[in-house]
């Protein structure tokens, strides 16, 4: 991980963080499209290498990864489903609450996998879901999954569950 200063630091006008916002996040897509498109074919279907290289490409906010050693999400469709909403929720994180950390945890617990992710940004009076949220529930629902969003004056969160 590069030992940038935080963008705030650097840039100073609001104009000038939000241009860095989108360029962070414009490339951030990019690697986890190519992330996804390599689990799709099968050259890499593991998700927590997946969360891993997330954690690396983005230099601020700070994506901190907890996965207990051994979790191992093996149906492909569940794995991408997982990155893809981890994906959003940084991506929603740098260029809406202002974050300085994004904690991101996987857990299996009882026949499912739970994906928990949250952030200490500004949060969110009023929940609007686009269709990032859209999609990640949609998502998590084809495969008989779930998606609960918190939206409080203390960050955001969600946790996104999958069949085991």
């Amino acid at each position: 991980r590069s030992t940038l200063f935080p963008y705030t630091t650097l840039f100073r006008s609001p104009r000038e963080r939000l241009r860095r916002a989108h360029v962070v996040a414009r490339l951030l897509l990019g690697d986890i499209r190519e992330i996804a498109t390599s689990m799709k074919q099968g050259r890499a279907t593991e998700l927590v290498e997946g969360l891993a290289r997330l954690a690396e490409i983005v230099p601020v906010p700070a994506v901190h990864i907890e996965v207990p050693p051994g979790v191992r999400v093996g149906d492909p469709r569940s794995s991408h489903a997982l990155l893809r909403c981890a994906q959003e929720f940084v991506t929603n994180s740098i260029k809406h609450a202002g974050a300085r950390n994004i904690w991101i945890a996987l857990r299996a617990r009882d026949a499912a996998f739970e994906m928990t992710a949250r952030d200490d940004g500004a949060g969110a009076r009023e929940l609007r879901p686009g269709g990032g949220l859209s999609g990640m529930r949609e998502r998590l629902e084809e495969l008989g999954g779930s998606l609960v969003i918190e939206a409080a004056s203390g960050g955001f969160a969600l946790r996104a569950t999958v069949p085991a």
